[in-house]
C-alpha cells in the first residue's frame, strides 16, 4: 500500500509539470489527465497477470499403459487438448507422443505430482511471465488513442469542409488513430488469452533399457582415453600367478552408452625370479558396455552417476618360459566421478574371470580401475 502511495505521488508529479507545461493547449492537458486517471487506477485494479509453462519429458517402460493413464486423466480433469501426436523416434521402433494441454491451477498441481508416476522425469522446466505490466502499459495507450480520437473529430466538427486541406488532414489522422486502436485492442486481447493461463507440453518415451542413449537410439561419441588397472589375484599359485598385477590400457568409447573398446598391458607387482614360469605379463583386449540404472540418476548427473557393466575379451599371458592365450569375461560396478560434454573421469571394481579350466582357479580375482576420457 504504502509502495502505491508513493507511485501516486510520482504521478502527480508529473501531471503537474505536463499541466504547467502545457497550460494553454487544452486537448493536451485533457488527454494527459486521461493518461494520469488510468495509471493510478491501475495501480489498485492490477489483477494477477502470470501466465506459466510447464515442459516435461518423461521415459516410461510400457509406452501403451502410460499412454492410456495420461489420457485418462486429460479426460476426467476435462483440461483443454491444444495438441496430440504419436509416432516412432528417429531411427527406432520406439514409441513417443508430444502432447500440449491448457489448464487452470488446480489441474495444473494434479498433472505436476502425476508425472512422476508413470515414469523417470528426465527433465523438467517450468518458465514463468508476467503479463501484468503488458497489459496496463497496452490498456493507458489504448485509452489515451480513444480520446485523443474524440478530440480530432470535435475538432473536425468545427472545421469548415471548403477549406479541403486542413479539413483532410485531420480526417487522415483519425483514420490513423483507429489502425492504432484496432492493433492496440488486439495486442490486449492476445495478451489476456495468456493471463493466468497454465500451459503443460509433455513428451512421452518409451524407454529401451539399451545401453544406448535415454531415447534408445545409439548415439556415437569419439572419447579415446587411458586407465589404470589393479588386478589382485585371489588364489595365486606358483608356476601359473603372480599375488598381484598393474598397467594401463588404451579405453576408447565410442557410444554415449557406453561402449568401449579397451587395449593394454598388466604387468607383475611382486617378485618373480625364483618363478620363471608364471606370468609375468597379461595383454589385455575387451569390449565393454554399461548400464545406468532407472531411478538412480540414469547417469544424467555431473558427479556420482552409478552404475554396472560388463568387458568380454582375451588375454596373452606370457613368462620368460611360455606364453598361453584365454578368453575372459569382468562383470563389474562403477562409479562416474564427474563428467561433462567434454571429459569423463570414471572408476569402477570388477571381478576378472578366465575362461578357461587351467586358469581359471589361479588367474581370476578383483580388478579397481580408473579412467579418464576426453571428446575429440
Amino acid at each position: 500500500m504504502n509502495c502505491n502511495i508513493q507511485k501516486i505521488i510520482a504521478h502527480c508529479s508529473y501531471y503537474v509539470i505536463f499541466v504547467e507545461k502545457y497550460k494553454n493547449d487544452f486537448m493536451k492537458k485533457y488527454i494527459l489527465f486521461v493518461i494520469f486517471f488510468n495509471s493510478v487506477a491501475s495501480l489498485f485494479s492490477q489483477e494477477e497477470g502470470f501466465s506459466q509453462n510447464l515442459k516435461v519429458q518423461i521415459y516410461v517402460r510400457d509406452f501403451k499403459a502410460a499412454n492410456q493413464s495420461l489420457r485418462k486423466l486429460i479426460d476426467s480433469t476435462k483440461v483443454k487438448l491444444i495438441s496430440y501426436s504419436e509416432g516412432n523416434t528417429s531411427y527406432s521402433i520406439l514409441k513417443n507422443a508430444d502432447i500440449s494441454l491448457a489448464c487452470d491451477k488446480a489441474n495444473y498441481d494434479i498433472f505436476d505430482q502425476f508425472f512422476p508416476k508413470i515414469g523417470y522425469v528426465s527433465s523438467k522446466t517450468l518458465k514463468t511471465t508476467n503479463n501484468t505490466n503488458d497489459i496496463n502499459r497496452l490498456k493507458n495507450e489504448f485509452a489515451f488513442l480513444k480520446k485523443k480520437k474524440e478530440a480530432y473529430e470535435q475538432e473536425l466538427q468545427k472545421m469548415d469542409r471548403k477549406e479541403d486541406q486542413q479539413y483532410s488532414n485531420f480526417w487522415d489522422k483519425i483514420r490513423d488513430i483507429e489502425d492504432q486502436i484496432h492493433k492496440t485492442e488486439q495486442s490486449i486481447e492476445e495478451k489476456q488469452m495468456h493471463t493466468s493461463h497454465y500451459t503443460i507440453s509433455v513428451l512421452l518415451n518409451e524407454d529401451s533399457g539399451s545401453p544406448g542413449s535415454s531415447s534408445g537410439k545409439v548415439q556415437f561419441v569419439n572419447m579415446p582415453g587411458a586407465q589404470y588397472i589393479y588386478l589382485m589375484i585371489e588364489n595365486p599359485k606358483n608356476e601359473i600367478s603372480a599375488n598381484t598385477y598393474h598397467g594401463g590400457t588404451v579405453k576408447y568409447m565410442f557410444t554415449k552408452g557406453k561402449s568401449a573398446l579397451e587395449f593394454g598391458v598388466l604387468k607383475n607387482l611382486s617378485s618373480l625370479k625364483e618363478d620363471t614360469a608364471a606370468f609375468a605379463e597379461l595383454f589385455i583386449y575387451n569390449f565393454g558396455q554399461d548400464f545406468y540404472p532407472r531411478y538412480f540418476g540414469r547417469g544424467i548427473r555431473k558427479f556420482l552417476n552409478l552404475y554396472t557393466g560388463y568387458h568380454i575379451g582375451g588375454v596373452f599371458a606370457t613368462s620368460n618360459t611360455r606364453s598361453k592365450h584365454f578368453f575372459e569375461v569382468t562383470p563389474h560396478i562403477g562409479l562416474e566421478l564427474f563428467k561433462n560434454k567434454y571429459l569423463l573421469l570414471d572408476s569402477k571394481v570388477g571381478y576378472f574371470i578366465p575362461i578357461s579350466e587351467k586358469y581359471n582357479r589361479n588367474m581370476r580375482g578383483f580388478t579397481a580401475s580408473v579412467s579418464l576420457n576426453f571428446l575429440f
